[in-house]
């Protein structure tokens, strides 16, 4: 999403922002492997990222620094803590950080990691058979991450050009993929008629996709076209005690979960003009 380079003592910063529709999936495993719960819906998402290159640190490359929000809810189809089947609905919120650097490379490739933070709220809708309860997720990841990009036309930088080139082939893209995971996090509950209860999560593995297609719009604006796929495992967590006024009723963890999105986003990026 950065235009050419400038010259090296130049800091080149882009803002971009994007939204569009997510589907989502979750999936829950017992001990044996057998399905506990198995969600599917869909949220509305938006990202508003600040990027940047040959700033002060121009050893980090190429860097970004990623906001995202998303809001929506799935299909519950599980179970009662008593065995019996139960269909309901989640809503769900997610907020995230993401900071992304891809030191090694050039115009034709970068490596690099990212740093990922995230936050889930899942409300589980009660029904005439249960009560539901909310939930609050939070993870923190690492992934090694691997980016190509070349532009329609077949050329990485149409300085020279004595013509410009027709939009769509001016248009630029980007494949990225992402993979890593990270230590347990934490989930905070509060089920019906206990006290409120912090479960440790077990670690995490993710897997992430984007392709990009962005190309110029206007002086200092480029459009943007993003589909993006992800998939995440976690392990199940470890078991913890549960309380009713301080005194323990129970025992509860979080199962092993199995979550994926698919989704597609357009946007804006607005590049206003360089520092020195």
């Amino acid at each position: 999403m950065l235009a050419p380079a400038l010259p090296a003592a130049a800091c080149t910063l882009q803002w971009a922002a994007d939204a569009g529709p997510l589907a989502s999936r979750w999936h829950e495993t017992g001990a044996q492997g057998e399905t506990l719960v198995r969600e599917r819906g869909s949220l509305q998402a938006a990202a508003l990222a600040l990027q940047g290159q040959d700033c002060a640190w121009r050893w980090a490359g190429p860097w970004s620094a990623t906001l995202s929000a998303a809001r929506g809810g799935r299909d519950y189809d599980g179970q009662t803590s008593s065995g019996q089947a139960l269909q309901t609905r989640s809503d769900l919120q997610h907020t995230g950080l993401v900071l992304q650097a891809l030191p090694w490379g050039d115009e034709h490739w970068r490596l690099g990691a990212r740093l990922r933070w995230q936050r889930v709220a899942r409300d589980i809708r009660s029904t005439a058979a249960a009560a539901g309860y909310p939930e609050r997720f939070d993870t923190a990841q690492a992934a090694l991450v691997g980016r190509l990009s070349g532009s329609l036309d077949g050329s990485l930088d149409r300085s020279s050009a004595t013509a410009p080139a027709p939009p769509l082939q001016a248009a630029q893209w980007e494949l990225q993929l992402a993979l890593g995971g990270g230590p347990g996090g934490r989930l905070r509950l509060q089920l019906p008629g206990l006290d409120p209860a912090t479960l440790r999560l077990g670690s995490s593995r993710l897997l992430q996709f984007e392709a990009r297609l962005h190309g110029p719009l206007a002086p200092a604006w480029r459009w943007q076209l993003a589909l993006q796929a992800g998939s995440e495992r976690a392990a199940a967590g470890p078991l913890q005690a549960l309380t009713r006024n301080g005194q323990i009723v129970g025992a509860a963890q979080q199962p092993a979960t199995r979550q994926s999105v698919l989704g597609i986003a357009i946007g804006l990026a607005w590049q206003p003009g360089t520092q020195r």
